[in-house]
């Protein structure tokens, strides 16, 4: 159950990531994690829907992280 690693963070990137966080928490689980670099000291990890990505696939602009440059 998800609820039992709520206070229980990772020190570093080397850790393991159970199927129970790969899905979504309906009655039947789906695809949540659709990538993993698996890469030490630099690893990303990226969570969508297939409902997201649907939204992302029609969009015509993305924009991504904190910092939002737009060319016009």
């Amino acid at each position: 159950m998800r609820i039992d690693w709520v206070n229980r963070e990772p020190i570093n990137s080397d850790f393991n990531i159970t199927e129970d966080w790969k899905t979504t928490m309906e009655a039947e689980p789906r695809s949540f994690m659709i990538f993993d670099s698996e890469q030490p000291n630099s690893r990303i990890l990226i969570f969508a829907s297939d409902f997201a990505i649907n939204i992302l696939a029609k969009s015509e602009s993305w924009f991504y992280g904190w910092y939002i440059q737009v060319f016009i």
